[in-house]
C-alpha cells in the first residue's frame, strides 16, 4: 500500500504543471462565467453569450482530453517507454497510477471551483432554494461521469496509436462518433410513414447529448425537482454504462499494447482497417446523400457513383497517411473493395429498413385501439386543459401527449383499411393527399407511430374517415374536456372564439355560465360533423 501511494505521489509531482491549469479553467467555467451571466455583464456589453452548461461541458471535455494526453502521451515516445518499462512495476499498476493521478487532478480542481462558487453564491442569495444542494450533487455526478467517458476515450485513442496528433484526432472521432452516425441516420433514411407529430425528439444516446441536453435541466435553480431527478436518473444511467464500457476498452488496449509501437501511427495492425472503416463508411454515405439531393436527373445513379468515388478518395488518403507511400496506397485494392462492401452493406440495410417501415400495417387481431390526428381539425393544434379537484387549471397538455393518453378509438377496421389503401398508391401520385397521423396501440407490445396517406379524392376513403371521426368518438374519446360542463367553482377568466369568416375574436363572457354555453354549442356542432363539410366549407 505504501509503495502504491509513493508511486502515485511521484506521478502527481511529475504532472505538477497541470494543477494550476485545471484550477484556472474550472474556476473560469464553473464560477466566473456563471457569475458574469447572472449579473447581466454580457447583455450590458451587448455581446452574445453561450449557456452555462455549454461552457462547463466544453471546458470539462477539454480538460479530460488534456489530462489523458499528458498522462499517457509517453506511449508515443520510444525513449520514455523504455524508461517506464525499466521500472520495477507491472503494466496494470502503472495504468492505475497514471489513471488515478489524472482523476485526482481534475477532482481537486472541480471541488475547489464548486467551493468558490458556493462562497460567491451564498452571500448574494443565488443558491436557488432548498433543493440547491441536491441539484448541485446531481450535477457533479453527471459532470464526473461525462469527464470519465471522454477521459477513457482519449486513453483508448492514445493506446491504439503511436503519434500524439493521431491520438487526438482518433479521440475526437470516437467522442463524436455516435453523433456522426445519428446524422447519417437522419440524412440517409427517408420515411414516408414517419410520424413526427407523435414521435417527439429522438432519445439521447451519445455522451455529448447525454450531458449537454440534461445538465441545465438538472442544475437550474428554476427547474422542477422531479423533472431534474428524472433527467439525472436517465442520463446518469446511460453515462455510467458508457463509462464502464470505455474503461474496459482503455485498460485492455493499454495493457496489451506492444512496446515497440511507439512513434508509429497505429499501434495495432487490426486498428488500421477499423479506423479506416469508421471514417470511410459514414463519410461516403453522407456524400452520396448530398449528391442525390443535388441532382434532379438520375439521382439514385449519381448517389451510387458518388459513394464509390468518395470511398476511393478517402481510402487513398487514409492509406497514404498510414503507409507514407503513394504507391502503396494506390495498390491497396483489397482494402478499398472491403470498404465498398461495408458501405453498400449499410446502404442496402437502410433501403430495406425504409421499405419495411413504410409498408408496416398491423394485423387486425393485434391492434387494440388507436389515436389519430389530422390537420383539418385546426383547433387541435392548441392545448387541452386538466383541472384539479378544486376546479383550478392544473396544467395545459400539448396535443401529442394528450392524443397518446386520451384518444381511445376502437374502429380498427376503418383505420386498417385506410392504411392498406394508402400503400397501394404513392402519395406523390394521389390527387388529393392527406397525411393522417396514427398512434397504434398493440396488444402485448409497444405502441407504434405511423403516418398514413389518404387520397381524399376517393369517396370510400372519406367514408372511412367519417367512421373514425364520427360524433361518438369525438364526444367520448378525442376531446374529453368538452364532454362535461366546467367544474363548479372553476376560475374562468374569459371565454372567446374566433369567427371563421371575419377572423375576429368574439368574447362570450367571463364566467362559468359562458364556458358551459360554449361547450354546449360545441357539442351541437359536432353532431353535424362531416369530413366533406369541413373540407369544402
Amino acid at each position: 500500500m505504501c509503495s502504491f501511494l509513493t508511486s502515485l505521489r511521484s506521478n502527481l509531482k511529475r504532472r505538477k504543471w497541470l494543477w494550476p491549469v485545471c484550477v484556472l479553467l474550472t474556476l473560469g467555467a464553473y464560477v466566473a462565467y456563471p457569475f458574469l451571466v447572472s449579473r447581466g455583464t454580457f447583455e450590458t456589453a451587448g455581446t452574445d453569450h453561450a449557456p452555462v452548461g455549454v461552457v462547463t461541458g466544453a471546458v470539462t471535455g477539454l480538460l479530460s482530453m488534456m489530462i489523458a494526453a499528458q498522462g499517457f502521451g509517453y506511449l508515443h515516445d520510444a525513449r520514455k517507454v523504455n524508461m517506464y518499462h525499466s521500472l520495477p512495476i507491472t503494466v496494470k499498476r502503472r495504468f492505475s497510477h497514471i489513471y488515478l493521478g489524472g482523476l485526482l487532478i481534475f477532482g481537486v480542481a472541480l471541488m475547489f471551483a464548486q467551493a468558490c462558487g458556493l462562497a460567491c453564491a451564498v452571500p448574494n442569495g443565488r443558491t436557488g432554494g432548498d433543493y440547491y444542494p441536491l441539484k448541485l450533487l446531481m450535477g457533479l455526478v453527471i459532470t464526473v461521469l461525462y469527464f470519465l467517458c471522454i477521459y477513457h476515450f482519449t486513453i483508448f485513442a492514445f493506446s491504439i496509436t503511436g503519434h500524439s496528433l493521431m491520438g487526438i484526432l482518433v479521440a475526437a472521432v470516437l467522442i463524436t462518433y455516435v453523433d456522426l452516425w445519428q446524422r447519417v441516420y437522419l440524412t440517409s433514411l427517408h420515411f414516408d410513414a414517419y410520424s413526427q407529430f407523435f414521435s417527439g425528439k429522438h432519445a439521447d444516446i451519445s455522451i455529448v447529448d447525454l450531458y449537454f441536453h440534461n445538465i441545465v435541466l438538472i442544475t437550474d435553480r428554476g427547474s422542477n425537482l422531479y423533472l431534474s431527478f428524472i433527467a439525472f436518473c436517465k442520463s446518469g444511467a446511460l453515462l455510467l454504462i458508457w463509462c464502464l464500457i470505455t474503461f474496459v476498452m482503455a485498460r485492455r488496449t493499454y495493457v496489451g499494447r506492444p512496446a515497440e509501437s511507439s512513434e508509429k501511427l497505429i499501434a495495432f495492425y487490426s486498428s488500421h482497417m477499423l479506423i479506416k472503416l469508421m471514417i470511410v463508411v459514414p463519410v461516403a454515405l453522407l456524400m452520396g446523400e448530398a449528391t442525390r439531393e443535388s441532382f434532379y436527373l438520375m439521382p439514385d445513379l449519381m448517389q451510387v457513383i458518388s459513394m464509390i468515388l468518395t470511398a476511393y478518395v478517402v481510402s487513398f488518403v487514409i492509406e497514404f497517411v498510414f503507409e507514407q507511400s503513394a504507391s502503396k496506397a494506390f495498390r491497396a485494392i483489397g482494402s478499398y473493395v472491403f470498404a465498398l462492401v461495408a458501405i453498400f452493406g449499410v446502404f442496402g440495410a437502410f433501403r430495406l429498413w425504409e421499405a419495411r417501415f413504410d409498408g408496416y400495417v398491423p394485423e387486425g387481431d393485434e391492434l387494440e385501439s388507436f389515436a389519430v390526428f389530422n390537420p383539418l381539425n385546426s383547433y387541435y393544434y392548441y392545448f387541452n386543459i386538466e383541472f384539479d379537484d378544486n376546479g383550478r387549471i392544473l396544467r395545459y397538455v400539448d396535443a401529442p401527449e394528450y392524443a397518446k393518453n386520451e384518444m381511445i378509438l376502437t374502429d380498427v377496421d376503418a383505420v386498417l383499411r385506410l392504411a392498406h389503401k394508402g400503400l397501394e398508391t404513392d402519395y406523390h401520385d394521389m390527387k388529393s393527399p392527406l397525411p393522417l397521423q396514427v398512434y397504434y396501440r398493440l396488444k402485448g407490445s409497444a405502441p407504434t407511430m405511423r403516418q398514413i396517406w389518404v387520397d381524399m379524392d376517393d369517396e370510400e376513403n372519406r367514408t372511412f374517415l367519417n367512421r373514425i371521426m364520427g360524433p361518438a368518438y369525438y364526444k367520448i374519446g378525442i376531446w374529453q374536456c368538452m364532454t362535461e360542463d366546467v367544474p363548479e367553482g372553476a376560475e374562468v377568466y374569459e371565454v372567446r372564439y374566433v369567427d371563421s369568416d371575419t377572423r375576429a375574436a368574439i368574447v362570450l363572457g367571463t364566467d362559468e355560465q359562458a364556458a358551459n354555453d360554449m361547450i354546449h354549442a360545441w357539442r351541437n356542432a359536432m353532431v353535424m360533423f362531416d369530413y366533406d363539410h369541413v373540407r369544402y366549407s
